[in-house]
Formats: C-alpha cells, structure tokens, sequence
C-alpha cells in the first residue's frame, strides 16, 4: 500500500475478522490510518488487532443489532477521537430458493447486508460531521448484473444498498461526506461466503452454477490486495471529485 496516504485519518471496517474486510482493513493501516476492525468474531478481532498493533481496534459488533452498532462506533471515538471513513463491507448470505427461505433466513440476510449498513452510516456521519467530512465505501457484487443460482436475494439486498448509495450522495453531498459502491468480484483469500449453507442447496447452487458458465464468466479470484488499493485510491482521491461507483473483478 502506498504509505502515509491515510495518515491522521481513522477508518472503520466492518466484516473485517477475515476475508476481504481484513484485508481492507491492512491495507488501509499500511497506508497510515488507524482503523477499528468490526465483526462478530470478537476473540479473531483480537487476535488481529494484537498482530496489526496500535493503529487497530478489536471493535466485536453484530451490524443487524443497532444497540451494538452503537457501542462499537462509541468505542471507535472514544480509542481514536472521531472517524474519517466507513467501509461497510459486512455480508451473509445462503444458498436457497425464496419459496423455502425460512423466516430467520431471511430477517438475517436482510438484517446484515441492509440495515447493517444503514445503522453503521448512521452513526458515521454523526462522528464525520465534527471532522468536516469523510468517506463511506459500501463494498456490493459483481452479482448485481447477473444474480448467482439461489443467491437472489443476496444480489438483491446488493443492488439496495448501490440504490441507497445514489440517494446518500446527494443528502451529504453539501456536508463534504462522499459515498462510494465498491463492487467486488471472486478475490482469494478465503472469508465467509456462503458458510453455513444447507449442504444439499449448496451442490444444488455448484451444480446450476457449473451449468450456467458462472464461475467462468466471472474468472479466477484476484488477490484482495488490489481491491483494497483501489479502495484507497478513490478514498484519497481530490476532494472536489466524487466516485459514485467502481468494480474490480477478474478479467
């Protein structure tokens, strides 16, 4: 990462116990930020945040719980005095049909890939305000073009929140806050995609998805570290600009 580019600026990210958001949330360290990493996984967060050093916060947070969005982003200002940038990054997702989605199933799906990022910018601009402004960067899919076998929803709750992202541009453009959609295509590394996905929906989801040339329409997985710098990149770019929406994907 290009040192020093984030230097004074606090981030936090949510999603980051693994996966794309730790590395975003690395890379934004390595370029001079102090970040809180925000995730469930309270006991991983710790064990990040003791190997990345004193720029890092464990910052445990369930983004569909407001209450607990709250304390995290309390803590946040209360270790590093105030927040500069958002990544909300955070997403669950399983393979299913909609006309067998449980209750709870989709609640959660929702909770977590749509309110989470509300609660969470909620918050934010509170803590951006006093600083003159900042970013927020909502990380979406590749999906939105062409939804993944029993992953409707999932592709759905994605395109609402690039939706929310074009109306948020507008109600913060005058306070100098700029919100951005990310959208991330397969990067290795592992994470939590689709964990906890009924075993027979998921060779469901690998045969249709085998079928219907997915995984080689969108190409093998890129290393996180070039999402993460095209992260910082428009984050830093000049102040008069506004990206409102890039994709970084395979070739």
């Amino acid at each position: 990462m290009p040192s020093g580019v984030l230097d004074g600026k606090v981030a936090f990210v949510t999603g980051a116990a693994r996966g794309l958001g730790l590395y975003l949330a690395q890379g934004m360290i390595e370029a001079g930020a102090k970040v809180a990493l925000a995730a469930r996984s309270a006991e991983a967060l710790r064990e990040h945040a003791q190997r990345l050093g004193p720029a890092a916060l464990a910052a445990p947070c369930n983004v569909a719980d407001p209450d607990s969005v709250r304390a995290a982003f309390a803590a946040t200002a209360e270790a590093f005095g105030g927040l500069d940038i958002l990544v909300n990054n955070a997403t669950l997702n399983h393979a299913h049909r909609i006309a067998d989605i449980t209750d709870a199933e989709a609640q959660a799906e929702v909770g977590v890939n749509v309110l989470g990022p509300i609660y969470c910018m909620r918050e934010a601009i509170a803590l951006m305000r006093p600083r003159g402004g900042g970013d927020i960067v909502n990380i979406s899919s590749e999906s939105v073009f062409r939804p993944f076998p029993l992953l409707s929803l999932y592709a759905a709750t994605k395109a609402a929140i690039e939706t929310l992202a074009v109306g948020m541009r507008e109600e913060l453009r005058a306070e100098n806050i700029r919100v951005t959609t990310l959208r991330s295509g397969v990067v290795a590394g592992g994470g939590a995609f689709m964990a906890g996905s009924d075993p027979e929906m998921m060779a469901e989801y690998r045969r249709q998805a085998t079928a219907g040339y997915y995984p080689q329409a969108s190409g093998k997985a890129i290393d996180p570290s070039i999402t993460a710098r095209a992260m910082i990149d428009l984050i830093t770019a000049p102040r008069e600009s506004h990206i409102d929406i890039i994709s970084v994907r395979a070739i």
